[in-house]
């Protein structure tokens, strides 16, 4: 299926962009995270999970500037409306999020 990121326009593309930085301005910088409370082994894991989160809004940024964001990246087909705005920095539609998505 082809992507329809056309129709969504430069409002569109704005108004993602606006939402990822703010939300990226909200996450420590993990390189500066040495061990996040909660014990070695829970820290870790939420350290891991701040540098995971950090990484996909860093990512999903590049596309916006790109133009492409709301896209799949594994299928090239539109990611619905309603899961951006849940999960703003996904890259994946639901299927292929569930089949093919890195975790």
């Amino acid at each position: 299926m082809e992507p329809n990121i056309l129709q969504r326009g430069p409002a569109f593309l704005a108004k993602y962009k606006k939402i990822l930085e703010n939300k990226l301005a909200q996450l420590p910088d993990p390189q500066k995270v040495h061990l996040i409370q909660g014990g070695d082994a829970e820290g870790t894991v939420k350290k891991r999970q701040l540098e995971k989160d950090y990484e996909n809004i860093k990512n999903a940024l590049k596309f916006v500037e790109q133009g492409i964001y709301g896209s799949c990246q594994s299928c090239g087909c539109d990611i619905p409306d309603a899961r951006l705005e849940v999960i703003p920095e996904t890259l994946y539609c639901v299927i292929c999020a569930s089949i093919c998505a890195p975790k």
